[in-house]
């Protein structure tokens, strides 16, 4: 049941917003008027006004037919439709003068005919209201009119806005986590980047569903997207609750380490290393195997950073100098044995990362044509052998290559 808050969000929306979104939304309004359309913003955005955090996406939903409207809009030389989907009733459109695509969607009910898998649309359409009872948390499932007559009124029909108040995250029906246990991870997610925490009930429905959880048939693919948004906040505290709360069930049988701290330390000692877009797969990698890994639809790239730490940890050999060390981890993506030294302190890899990764020879092939090489096969053979007399410490200056390398042309000539 709405209840009856009487808030208008329109000025703290106007003070919050770029430039850009500002002149969007009051293009949206106005013509919203002229077309007989309720158009509102929902979800994350309003969520984010109510708690004062920077709003850097808006959801736009149109009451009806978004498809409809937006072609309403093209047709007054407003926007451009670049994208429809028919089967969802969205549009992506850029307007005129404003580089700024945005999505607007129809509201929808839509129903879970196998659990745990991609929702199918049933109406395109509906009231506002159904179209709010479908979402995740009652947190994200405010709205706001952007209808000139009531714009910036704030709509609230699942006590969203006491939740936020209260900080407490609330699935919005007792079978939520059955229809989509990608809310689980979104949950902890949210949990972690605001400061809420999980209501009574909706914790015991989500410790339920793990409890009973055994390699259900679910889509993989979602279970990917929300565990990267997750483990990209590199929150040592996110991954120990993912441990103890059982979330990991959705991924694998058995965690391979369970301390996140260890993780996070490894990830800012070697932060230069890493990309901010791989962060996650740090996580990841130190969470599930390579078998774990072949349900998620991963990239080859992503596959081998986690299959070469499969193979850190099964068998590291026993590496006898620097050059040895320097051979072994050199094919090996940073990311991998950035996870193993989140998982296991190894001197090697540590040494190899420290000190060894970016050693090379200061001479190079040209270098050593001048001095006398002609075939590219014994270039190649100088230059290792350069490179790990140098990596061994056997050499350290211009002048010791370039006799070592004397010594090799020598060598192959009384051999010839």
């Amino acid at each position: 049941m709405t209840k009856d808050i009487n808030i208008n969000l329109s000025k703290k929306l106007t003070s919050s917003l770029s430039e850009n979104y500002a002149n969007i939304v009051d293009i949206i309004s106005s013509y919203s008027k002229e077309f007989g359309a309720k158009v509102y913003i929902i979800g994350g955005a309003i969520r984010d006004l109510l708690l004062e955090k920077p709003i850097y996406d808006i959801d736009f939903v149109v009451e009806g037919n978004a498809i409809e409207f937006c072609h309403l809009l093209e047709a007054r030389g407003i926007a451009k439709i670049v994208q429809t989907t028919e089967d969802f009733g969205t549009a992506k459109i850029e307007f005129n003068n404003i580089k700024l695509r945005i999505d607007l969607a129809s509201t929808r009910t839509e129903e879970y005919p196998k659990p745990a898998h991609l929702p199918v649309v049933k109406k395109i359409g509906c009231s506002l209201k159904e179209d709010i009872l479908r979402r995740d948390f009652s947190v994200n499932s405010l709205a706001m009119s952007l209808s000139p007559n009531n714009f910036g009124e704030l709509i609230d029909y699942t006590n969203g806005l006491e939740d936020i108040e209260n900080k407490k995250l609330r699935v919005l029906h007792e079978k939520s986590f059955i229809d989509d246990p990608t809310r689980i991870i979104r949950g902890l997610r949210f949990i972690h980047k605001l400061g809420f925490e999980l209501e009574p009930k909706t914790k015991l429905l989500q410790q339920k569903y793990l409890n009973d959880f055994n390699n259900q048939d679910i889509c993989y693919e979602r279970i990917k997207q929300v565990t990267n948004l997750a483990f990209s906040l590199n929150s040592s505290e996110l991954y120990d609750d993912f441990i103890r709360e059982k979330i990991y069930k959705l991924l694998t049988t058995t965690p391979r380490q369970t301390d996140g701290k260890a993780i996070h330390t490894a990830i800012q000692k070697y932060s230069n290393l890493v990309s901010k877009e791989n962060i996650w797969l740090i996580y990841l990698a130190n969470l599930i195997t390579s078998t774990d890994a072949e349900k998620l639809n991963l990239s080859s790239k992503e596959t081998e950073i986690i299959s070469y730490l499969d193979e850190l940890l099964a068998n590291l050999p026993y590496l006898k100098n620097n050059f040895e060390i320097y051979k072994f981890f050199k094919p090996i993506p940073y990311e991998t044995i950035v996870a193993y030294l989140g998982n296991t302190k190894d001197a090697s890899a540590e040494k190899y990362l420290e000190k060894l990764k970016d050693t090379k020879p200061l001479l190079n092939g040209n270098d050593l044509k001048k001095l006398g090489f002609t075939q590219g096969t014994i270039i190649g053979e100088a230059l290792n052998i350069i490179l790990e007399q140098k990596i061994n410490g056997k050499i350290s200056s211009m002048n010791d290559e370039i006799l070592l390398a004397k010594d090799i042309l020598r060598k192959k000539n009384t051999n010839n």
